[in-house]
């Protein structure tokens, strides 16, 4: 009994702590996105990577353009998106990411709830289809050349993002969230549609292969 109340008092003290951030978070007209996608591989030095773009997208305008590199099947994508953002002069100014998906470079996974933490503000990803959880999970397994500590850390990542919650809109969307709650991100995407991520997506696109392929 006194096990279940503790943890009852702790979910609701999360609770309490996750409404007074999101408080902060205000949808408005003004707010600056940062919009992220990565390209088709790309071999750099003899390694597979992909480019990262980040798109700062505000009032209907893009103001910024980001970029790093990442392997294919890597690591590093959460360790490098943060780098881009701290050292570009945004750092401070950003209110929102979005990602396509949680997966980039092959499956370099990334840790949303990490970025939340980092910046302290929502970081959303947001794709066509709707992510099968178990499928994603099998196909780290079968990665090769991949230690069993590797994979799991994957994993965990995969499960710390949570089961895609589907948002009613044209196109029919599906979305994994932190720092948001499912109405916030409703009344965000409602504001804002896909076109802060459809822009990163062609100019990542467009970059790589000379062209933009393909759609959000």
């Amino acid at each position: 009994m006194q096990e279940l109340l503790e943890k009852t008092n702790k979910a609701q003290k999360q609770m309490k702590e996750f409404r007074s951030q999101n408080k902060k978070f205000k949808i408005s007209k003004n707010l600056r996105i940062l919009a992220i996608d990565d390209s088709p591989p790309i071999s750099t030095s003899g390694r597979q990577q992909s480019l990262l773009i980040g798109v700062i997208y505000r009032d209907g305008k893009i103001e910024g353009v980001l970029s790093t590199k990442v392997d294919w099947d890597g690591e590093d994508s959460t360790k490098k998106i943060i780098q881009m953002i701290r050292s570009s002069r945004f750092a401070n100014q950003i209110q929102i990411i979005l990602i396509n998906s949680i997966t980039v470079a092959g499956l370099n996974i990334i840790d949303i709830k990490n970025l939340h933490e980092e910046f302290s503000i929502p970081v959303v990803a947001i794709t066509r289809h709707k992510p099968s959880i178990s499928n994603l999970q099998e196909a780290v397994r079968k990665l090769k050349e991949h230690s069993a500590d590797a994979k799991e850390r994957k994993i965990e990542n995969i499960k710390k993002a949570g089961e895609p919650v589907e948002i009613k809109f044209k196109p029919r969307l599906f979305s994994q969230f932190a720092g948001i709650d499912r109405y916030q991100l409703i009344e965000f995407i409602n504001e804002f549609g896909i076109e802060p991520l459809r822009l990163a997506h062609i100019i990542s696109s467009g970059v790589v292969s000379g062209e933009s392929k393909g759609r959000f």
